[in-house]
């Protein structure tokens, strides 16, 4: 079995013109088009459950996700590899998604690049992606790292007599 795993840092968004909007922020990946979260994402206590004494509460607004060229809420697809699309995840599931963090199960896909990246071929297995570290911006909230794991079985022919 083979496990891999990556840390994505904060990364530059200067090449995708966004920049000036949120400096500093990462690339996180790339998306197909998904379920968005309303401009104002929010999660407060009911009205009831608050006095009217109270000055009223603010309201958390749910971080979103910088795609390679946009920014999401719980997309379904998510290219890890904004350049040549060769690592993504499809099909995601989103099993959690707060104002601190956020974690999806789905498939992991990423090219072999044997004998190259242009000929090679895609490869998946099952994934785990987890987007952490919000941080505010003029996009609102928006996740800033991401770490994924998958797991992969290979097999190959063993030697049947001594070297």
């Amino acid at each position: 079995m083979h496990s891999g795993r990556l840390l994505l840092p904060v990364a530059s968004l200067a090449g995708f013109g966004l920049l000036a909007a949120l400096p500093g922020a990462a690339v996180l990946g790339h998306g197909a088009p998904a379920r968005t979260a309303p401009a104002a994402t929010a999660r407060t206590a009911p009205a009831a459950a608050v006095p009217a004494s109270a000055a009223p509460a603010a309201a958390t607004v749910l971080p979103k996700v910088v795609d390679c060229d946009k920014v999401q809420f719980e997309p379904s697809q998510y290219v890890l590899a904004c350049a040549d699309g060769n690592a993504y995840f499809k099909s995601l599931h989103w099993k959690s998604w707060t104002a601190t963090g956020a974690e999806a199960t789905g498939t992991f896909v990423e090219n072999g690049c044997v004998p190259n990246c242009a000929d090679g071929k895609f490869w998946s297995a099952p994934g785990t992606l987890v987007l952490s570290a919000p941080k505010a911006s003029k996009l609102g909230p928006v996740f800033t790292k991401a770490r994924y794991s998958y797991t992969r079985s290979f097999s190959a022919p063993l030697p049947t007599k001594p070297f």
